[in-house]
């Protein structure tokens, strides 16, 4: 690694521990708020979704997938590791030494060992992260070869039983942004489509695409020009569930930041961090090349936009007893019907967290109650009758 990059990711990696040296209640007791505190109404929650956040894998299978969660404890030592993906390889960071939580500054020591791990291999590793963008039936395929091998066994389950994969990216060049203006964003240096790609897709198998695991419910991204977020996989929650637990998180770091203004050095003699190891045959090596493959023509064939839309926020329809959601479906609903002449189906989340292991449903917008609305609104009937129509 260039002294310069070097430099430049040291000044990033303090910023990853303070990421997952979290309070420890999140990962094996749920979110420490009360369930009744879960919403703004005071009603009870239900909570499952909360606890597979850190436990729950994706199995690939050739028919349907298996989405696997394993029941922890604070005393279980194989769920107290994490995976560190950086420069296409993967690393196992154990943040329980002798029944003791990592603090922060071995944390540190630790993921600067593995930023120099990672240089060493990096000419020689194979990508295996792209196996998990195959198609599901391919990717079983490929796993179900691999797992016939001991060092593989291990390797995989180190990354199905691990809490979370913290990936450390390569910078993105400016060139990638799309957009005129990069004043408004967090970085001033790239603007919303190139932060948002790096976390969707890793923005093709040359840049990060395979510096990911993407089975793993929770991946934290952190790249060396300081851009952060997260991708997560869908199906063990939903993303109020993620909402909540990040807002917990920022909140735990400033508190901790407040209490401790600066990194001590680390006292106690850290195990080199484990590198996975692969033995891969020829067919495996031949799916990981047309991974590779696919995921640059799907990256290639997608068109991302971020709209910033700065008019007024949520709290405008709210200030008329409107549900902000309502507000923007029926808008939608209106714009498709003045240029298509018609209502289009549409998806809008609705929680059923109120019963017992709930989550999601879905409400059709396109309604005879809001054909009878749009209607109304292109017909410029009196502003009265709209908003008849509209309550």
């Amino acid at each position: 690694m260039p002294d310069l990059i070097k430099i430049t990711m040291l000044n990033v990696i303090p910023f990853s521990p303070g990421l997952f040296v979290v309070d420890g209640r999140y990962v094996h007791e749920g979110p420490p708020t009360p369930a009744h505190q879960l919403q703004p109404r005071d009603e009870p929650q239900a909570t499952t979704p909360y606890y597979r956040l850190f436990n729950s894998y994706r199995v690939p299978g050739y028919l349907k997938d298996k989405l696997v969660t394993k029941e922890t404890s604070r005393n279980d030592a194989d769920s107290h590791h994490i995976i560190v993906a950086c420069k296409n390889q993967f690393f196992v960071l154990d943040l329980l030494l002798n029944y003791q939580r990592l603090s922060e500054d071995d944390v540190f020591t630790q993921l600067e060992r593995i930023c120099d791990m990672a240089d060493e291999g990096a000419e020689t590793c194979q990508p295996v992260g792209v196996l998990t963008t195959s198609d599901r039936s391919t990717w079983a395929g490929a796993r179900a070869e691999m797992m016939t091998d001991m060092t593989n066994r291990e390797s995989l389950s180190a990354l199905e039983t691990c809490m979370f994969v913290l990936c450390l990216d390569k910078s993105i060049p400016i060139s990638f942004n799309h957009q005129r203006s990069v004043d408004e964003t967090s970085m001033n240096l790239r603007d919303d489509v190139s932060l948002s790609t790096q976390m969707l897709h890793g923005q093709g198998s040359k840049i990060n695409s395979c510096n990911r695991w993407f089975d793993k419910t929770m991946q934290f991204i952190i790249s060396r020009d300081g851009a952060c977020g997260l991708n997560y996989e869908h199906s063990p929650a939903e993303g109020i569930a993620i909402v909540q637990l990040i807002e917990h998180l920022l909140t735990y770091m400033q508190e901790v930041h407040e209490k401790k203004l600066r990194r001590m050095q680390s006292l106690c003699e850290l195990p080199r961090p484990v590198q996975l190891e692969w033995n891969l045959s020829s067919n495996v090596e031949n799916v990981i090349a047309a991974a590779t493959d696919s995921i640059d023509r799907c990256i290639h064939d997608l068109d991302l936009y971020v709209l910033r839309f700065d008019h007024f926020g949520r709290e405008f329809p709210k200030q008329y007893n409107m549900s902000p959601d309502a507000f923007i479906q029926l808008a939608l609903q209106l714009t498709y019907f003045k240029i298509h002449g018609r209502l289009v189906s549409t998806y809008e989340s609705a929680s059923t967290r109120r019963f017992r292991l709930g989550r999601v449903d879905n409400i059709r917008a396109n309604s005879p109650a809001a054909l009878e609305w749009v209607q109304a609104m292109v017909a410029k009937n009196e502003a009265s009758n709209c908003v008849l129509t509209l309550k």
